[in-house]
């Protein structure tokens, strides 16, 4: 079975179910990737992601039942994150996020082990349920931040962090 996909350092596009349900554990360099389709790796044993510098797409329920992936690397083109994207997963901290715009329903819903999370200036749009059951213990929004806020747990965590005004999206 496969295993590990090894260096493809020409890959742009991880299609729609590519490696759903396969025992893969590690991803080699694919430095120029894109796009990762819906749940592309679903129920997969990856446990790391690393830098994906040039990945600007991640689509619904692409890692969700990875129950090993604990980490992501640096993301730093990444501007949309999927709904159910990561749902369940063992992350514990988001990497570098500085191009993200939305965060998709339900993207990182019961992570329960997700303390650390950096959002970006460049967010537009946290859709519901995105952050529900997460801790979210090191929340920081970088300076001049203005985003609509659907997701309950991620705007009651907001409104205890001194200078973050909460207006609009959920009560």
């Amino acid at each position: 079975p496969l295993k590990q996909l090894g260096e493809t350092p020409s890959l742009t596009t991880i299609g729609n179910y590519a490696f759903e349900k396969t025992r893969l554990t590690r991803l080699g360099d694919i430095r120029l990737l894109q796009t990762i389709g819906n749940e592309a790796f679903y129920h997969t044993h990856l446990t790391q992601l690393g830098d994906l510098t040039a990945l600007e797409t991640i689509g619904y329920s692409a890692f969700w039942g990875c129950d090993e992936l604990e980490g992501v690397g640096d993301l730093s083109s990444l501007t949309t994150i999927g709904g159910e994207a990561f749902r369940g997963t063992p992350l514990t901290k988001l990497g570098n996020l500085e191009s993200l715009t939305t965060i998709g329903d339900s993207a990182f819903e019961d992570c329960t082990n997700l303390k650390i999370v950096r959002l970006p200036k460049t967010l537009k749009n946290v859709m519901e349920d995105s952050f529900k059951g997460c801790p979210l213990g090191e929340l920081t929004v970088q300076s001049g931040a203005n985003f609509e806020c659907r997701c309950a747990n991620l705007a009651n965590r907001l409104r205890q962090l001194d200078g973050i005004v909460v207006t609009g999206g959920v009560p």
